[in-house]
Protein backbone atom coordinates (compact mmCIF):
# COMPACT_ATOMS: atom_id res chain seq x y z
CA UNK A 1 0.00 0.00 0.00
CA UNK A 2 2.92 2.17 -0.99
CA UNK A 3 0.69 5.29 -2.45
CA UNK A 4 -1.34 5.68 1.26
CA UNK A 5 0.12 6.86 4.03
CA UNK A 6 -1.83 4.90 6.67
CA UNK A 7 -0.96 6.93 9.92
CA UNK A 8 -2.51 10.00 8.00
CA UNK A 9 -6.19 8.92 8.21
CA UNK A 10 -8.34 9.54 11.02
CA UNK A 11 -11.16 7.32 9.34
CA UNK A 12 -10.61 3.77 8.48
CA UNK A 13 -13.21 3.99 6.26
CA UNK A 14 -12.31 6.80 4.28
CA UNK A 15 -8.91 4.75 3.82
CA UNK A 16 -10.66 1.68 2.86
CA UNK A 17 -12.18 3.39 0.00
CA UNK A 18 -8.89 5.03 -0.99
CA UNK A 19 -7.46 2.04 -1.13
CA UNK A 20 -9.81 0.34 -3.35
CA UNK A 21 -10.28 3.01 -5.72
CA UNK A 22 -6.61 3.60 -5.79
CA UNK A 23 -5.97 -0.38 -7.07
CA UNK A 24 -9.36 -0.27 -9.13
CA UNK A 25 -7.02 2.78 -11.32
CA UNK A 26 -4.30 1.13 -11.41
CA UNK A 27 -6.03 -2.04 -12.56
CA UNK A 28 -9.40 -1.92 -13.95
CA UNK A 29 -9.83 -5.86 -13.54
CA UNK A 30 -10.01 -5.21 -9.37
CA UNK A 31 -12.51 -6.04 -7.62
CA UNK A 32 -14.55 -6.40 -4.44
CA UNK A 33 -13.51 -10.30 -4.76
CA UNK A 34 -10.01 -9.64 -5.54
CA UNK A 35 -9.53 -8.22 -2.08
CA UNK A 36 -11.74 -10.82 -0.13
CA UNK A 37 -9.55 -13.60 -1.88
CA UNK A 38 -6.35 -11.57 -0.81
CA UNK A 39 -7.57 -11.21 3.04
CA UNK A 40 -8.90 -14.77 3.14
CA UNK A 41 -12.72 -13.54 3.48
CA UNK A 42 -15.64 -15.86 2.96
CA UNK A 43 -18.11 -12.95 1.72
CA UNK A 44 -16.84 -11.07 -1.94
CA UNK A 45 -18.79 -7.77 -0.87
CA UNK A 46 -17.51 -7.69 2.55
CA UNK A 47 -15.01 -4.88 1.81
CA UNK A 48 -17.99 -2.63 0.29
CA UNK A 49 -20.24 -3.11 2.81
CA UNK A 50 -17.70 -2.04 5.67
CA UNK A 51 -16.81 0.87 3.23
CA UNK A 52 -20.66 2.14 3.24
CA UNK A 53 -20.86 1.71 6.79
CA UNK A 54 -23.26 -1.11 6.79
CA UNK A 55 -20.87 -3.14 9.00
CA UNK A 56 -17.94 -3.42 11.46
CA UNK A 57 -15.01 -5.43 11.41
CA UNK A 58 -14.39 -7.11 14.25
CA UNK A 59 -10.84 -7.99 16.02
CA UNK A 60 -10.62 -11.46 13.73
CA UNK A 61 -11.55 -9.23 10.77
CA UNK A 62 -9.50 -6.27 11.27
CA UNK A 63 -6.26 -8.90 10.89
CA UNK A 64 -7.73 -10.46 7.63
CA UNK A 65 -8.21 -6.43 6.47
CA UNK A 66 -4.44 -5.81 7.36
CA UNK A 67 -3.05 -8.73 5.13
CA UNK A 68 -5.74 -7.91 2.77
CA UNK A 69 -4.08 -3.83 2.57
CA UNK A 70 -1.06 -5.60 2.30
CA UNK A 71 0.31 -3.42 5.73
CA UNK A 72 2.98 -3.99 7.37
CA UNK A 73 3.83 -4.57 10.99
CA UNK A 74 3.62 -0.99 11.91
CA UNK A 75 0.83 -0.17 9.54
CA UNK A 76 -1.46 -3.00 10.76
CA UNK A 77 -0.69 -1.99 14.22
CA UNK A 78 -2.05 1.53 13.18
CA UNK A 79 -4.79 0.51 11.40
CA UNK A 80 -6.16 -1.86 13.83
CA UNK A 81 -6.19 0.82 16.85
CA UNK A 82 -7.84 3.06 14.11
CA UNK A 83 -10.68 0.74 14.07
CA UNK A 84 -11.17 0.46 17.44
CA UNK A 85 -11.07 3.75 17.57
CA UNK A 86 -13.90 4.46 15.18
CA UNK A 87 -16.07 2.14 16.29
CA UNK A 88 -15.67 2.45 20.33
CA UNK A 89 -18.89 3.80 21.34
CA UNK A 90 -17.07 5.11 25.56
CA UNK A 91 -15.22 7.80 25.67
CA UNK A 92 -13.08 5.57 27.86
CA UNK A 93 -12.24 3.52 24.99
CA UNK A 94 -12.01 5.95 22.33
CA UNK A 95 -9.54 7.89 24.66
CA UNK A 96 -7.90 4.65 25.07
CA UNK A 97 -7.09 4.45 21.75
CA UNK A 98 -6.37 7.91 21.30
CA UNK A 99 -3.61 7.38 23.26
CA UNK A 100 -2.63 4.47 21.25
CA UNK A 101 -2.54 6.07 18.16
CA UNK A 102 -0.45 9.17 19.46
CA UNK A 103 2.08 6.70 20.68
CA UNK A 104 2.15 4.88 17.37
CA UNK A 105 2.99 8.16 15.62
CA UNK A 106 5.82 8.79 17.24
CA UNK A 107 7.65 5.77 15.03
CA UNK A 108 8.53 2.67 16.45
CA UNK A 109 10.70 3.23 19.78
CA UNK A 110 12.66 0.14 19.76
CA UNK A 111 14.44 -2.11 17.06
CA UNK A 112 12.44 -5.12 15.99
CA UNK A 113 14.99 -8.24 16.58
CA UNK A 114 16.05 -9.57 14.06
CA UNK A 115 17.64 -12.44 12.28
CA UNK A 116 20.91 -11.97 14.18
CA UNK A 117 20.05 -11.25 17.84
CA UNK A 118 17.74 -14.25 17.89
CA UNK A 119 20.33 -15.96 19.53
CA UNK A 120 20.52 -14.06 22.66
CA UNK A 121 16.64 -14.58 23.60
CA UNK A 122 17.75 -18.22 25.33
CA UNK A 123 20.15 -16.65 27.98
CA UNK A 124 18.55 -14.41 30.11
CA UNK A 125 22.03 -12.64 31.09
CA UNK A 126 22.62 -11.52 28.14
CA UNK A 127 20.19 -9.08 28.31
CA UNK A 128 20.86 -7.81 31.81
CA UNK A 129 24.41 -7.12 30.93
CA UNK A 130 23.50 -5.43 28.05
CA UNK A 131 21.48 -2.84 30.11
CA UNK A 132 23.85 -2.81 32.87
CA UNK A 133 25.96 -0.58 30.55
CA UNK A 134 23.68 2.23 31.51
CA UNK A 135 24.80 1.83 35.62
CA UNK A 136 27.10 4.92 35.85
CA UNK A 137 29.55 3.00 37.67
CA UNK A 138 29.88 -0.20 35.08
CA UNK A 139 32.94 -1.92 34.72
CA UNK A 140 33.31 -4.02 31.29
CA UNK A 141 35.21 -6.47 33.28
CA UNK A 142 33.88 -9.96 33.72
CA UNK A 143 34.44 -10.34 37.82
CA UNK A 144 32.65 -7.61 38.73
CA UNK A 145 29.57 -8.48 36.02
CA UNK A 146 29.60 -11.52 37.95
CA UNK A 147 29.64 -10.37 41.13
CA UNK A 148 26.37 -7.94 40.69
CA UNK A 149 24.96 -10.94 39.07
CA UNK A 150 25.41 -12.81 42.76
CA UNK A 151 27.44 -14.90 40.88
CA UNK A 152 24.36 -16.71 38.83
CA UNK A 153 26.98 -16.78 35.58
CA UNK A 154 30.37 -17.49 35.62
CA UNK A 155 33.41 -15.34 34.43
CA UNK A 156 33.30 -17.19 31.16
CA UNK A 157 29.33 -16.34 30.61
CA UNK A 158 29.93 -13.08 31.74
CA UNK A 159 32.78 -12.80 28.87
CA UNK A 160 30.29 -14.29 26.36
CA UNK A 161 27.77 -11.87 26.79
CA UNK A 162 29.98 -8.59 26.22
CA UNK A 163 31.64 -10.57 23.30
CA UNK A 164 28.05 -11.53 22.07
CA UNK A 165 26.82 -8.19 22.41
CA UNK A 166 29.63 -6.65 20.55
CA UNK A 167 29.69 -8.99 17.72
CA UNK A 168 25.86 -8.16 17.00
CA UNK A 169 26.27 -4.78 17.33
CA UNK A 170 24.33 -3.96 20.45
CA UNK A 171 27.67 -3.11 22.17
CA UNK A 172 30.40 -0.90 21.44
CA UNK A 173 34.20 -1.58 22.24
CA UNK A 174 36.39 1.88 22.27
CA UNK A 175 39.23 2.02 23.73
CA UNK A 176 39.52 -0.76 25.82
CA UNK A 177 35.76 0.40 27.38
CA UNK A 178 32.17 -0.92 26.55
CA UNK A 179 29.58 1.83 25.68
CA UNK A 180 25.95 1.28 24.64
CA UNK A 181 25.41 1.94 20.61
CA UNK A 182 22.41 3.38 19.20
CA UNK A 183 20.32 0.32 18.59
CA UNK A 184 17.53 -0.20 21.26
CA UNK A 185 15.67 -3.96 21.23
CA UNK A 186 12.56 -5.19 23.10
CA UNK A 187 10.54 -8.06 23.39
CA UNK A 188 7.95 -7.20 21.03
CA UNK A 189 3.95 -8.28 20.42
CA UNK A 190 4.26 -10.38 17.29
CA UNK A 191 8.28 -11.09 17.17
CA UNK A 192 8.75 -12.94 14.10
CA UNK A 193 10.82 -15.36 15.19
CA UNK A 194 11.27 -19.24 16.30
CA UNK A 195 9.12 -20.08 19.04
CA UNK A 196 11.74 -21.79 20.78
CA UNK A 197 13.69 -18.60 21.23
CA UNK A 198 10.62 -16.93 22.50
CA UNK A 199 9.70 -19.63 24.73
CA UNK A 200 13.19 -19.98 26.24
CA UNK A 201 13.50 -16.34 27.03
CA UNK A 202 10.10 -16.06 29.09
CA UNK A 203 11.37 -19.54 30.76
CA UNK A 204 14.25 -18.46 31.61
CA UNK A 205 12.68 -14.95 32.91
CA UNK A 206 10.29 -16.72 34.81
CA UNK A 207 12.75 -18.75 36.68
CA UNK A 208 14.17 -15.45 37.63
CA UNK A 209 11.30 -14.11 39.44
CA UNK A 210 10.91 -17.49 41.46
CA UNK A 211 14.17 -17.59 42.70
CA UNK A 212 13.57 -13.53 43.70
CA UNK A 213 10.27 -14.22 45.03
CA UNK A 214 12.12 -16.79 47.59
CA UNK A 215 15.19 -14.41 48.22
CA UNK A 216 14.46 -11.03 48.06
CA UNK A 217 13.13 -8.73 50.84
CA UNK A 218 9.88 -7.62 49.68
CA UNK A 219 10.99 -3.79 49.51
CA UNK A 220 12.97 -4.63 46.88
CA UNK A 221 10.03 -6.27 44.26
CA UNK A 222 6.56 -5.97 43.50
CA UNK A 223 4.92 -9.61 42.70
CA UNK A 224 0.86 -9.20 42.47
CA UNK A 225 -1.54 -10.48 40.88
CA UNK A 226 -5.73 -10.98 40.16
CA UNK A 227 -8.44 -13.83 38.96
CA UNK A 228 -10.61 -13.16 36.90
CA UNK A 229 -13.33 -14.70 34.83
CA UNK A 230 -13.40 -12.95 30.97
CA UNK A 231 -15.18 -13.63 28.20
CA UNK A 232 -13.96 -14.08 24.50
CA UNK A 233 -15.21 -10.84 23.09
CA UNK A 234 -12.75 -8.33 25.26
CA UNK A 235 -9.46 -10.72 24.98
CA UNK A 236 -8.21 -8.57 22.25
CA UNK A 237 -8.41 -5.44 24.18
CA UNK A 238 -7.34 -6.86 27.69
CA UNK A 239 -4.46 -8.04 25.52
CA UNK A 240 -3.59 -4.39 24.29
CA UNK A 241 -3.95 -3.02 27.64
CA UNK A 242 -1.22 -5.31 28.72
CA UNK A 243 1.02 -4.14 25.94
CA UNK A 244 0.02 -0.87 26.09
CA UNK A 245 1.35 -0.82 29.43
CA UNK A 246 4.52 -2.49 29.17
CA UNK A 247 5.56 0.00 26.14
CA UNK A 248 4.71 2.63 28.69
CA UNK A 249 6.48 1.73 31.35
CA UNK A 250 9.19 0.94 28.92
CA UNK A 251 9.32 4.49 27.44
CA UNK A 252 9.25 5.87 30.99
CA UNK A 253 12.06 4.61 32.12
CA UNK A 254 14.03 4.66 29.02
CA UNK A 255 14.37 8.46 30.38
CA UNK A 256 16.26 7.36 33.50
CA UNK A 257 19.07 9.70 33.65
CA UNK A 258 21.26 8.09 36.22
CA UNK A 259 20.29 4.32 36.63
CA UNK A 260 21.78 2.57 39.43
CA UNK A 261 20.13 -1.24 39.26
CA UNK A 262 18.80 -3.49 36.71
CA UNK A 263 15.01 -4.68 36.96
CA UNK A 264 13.25 -7.10 34.84
CA UNK A 265 9.19 -6.61 34.63
CA UNK A 266 7.20 -10.12 33.85
CA UNK A 267 3.40 -9.59 32.88
CA UNK A 268 1.70 -12.82 32.76
CA UNK A 269 -1.98 -13.37 31.70
CA UNK A 270 -2.69 -17.08 31.14
CA UNK A 271 -5.93 -19.59 31.56
CA UNK A 272 -6.64 -21.40 34.38
CA UNK A 273 -8.96 -23.60 33.33
CA UNK A 274 -9.65 -25.80 30.21
CA UNK A 275 -12.35 -23.33 28.50
CA UNK A 276 -9.71 -20.96 26.95
CA UNK A 277 -10.06 -18.34 24.81
CA UNK A 278 -8.35 -17.98 21.75
CA UNK A 279 -7.76 -14.34 20.58
CA UNK A 280 -4.43 -12.53 19.41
Amino acid sequence: MAELDVSSYKDYRKLLTDYYYAQKKRRSSYSYKAFAQKAGLNSPNYLKLVMDGKRNLSHKNIKKFAKGLGLDRYSSEYFENLVYLNQAGEDELRNFYKGRISLLNRGPVAKKIDEEQKKICDKWYFWVVREMIHLQDFNADADWIVRQLKKKISKEEALEALETLRDIGLLIREDNRFKASSKSIVMGDEIEMKKEAITAFHKEMAGQALDHLKSDNYQQREFNGVTVAISKKNMGLIKERIREFRREINQFLSSEENPDAIYQLNIQFFPLTERQVYEN
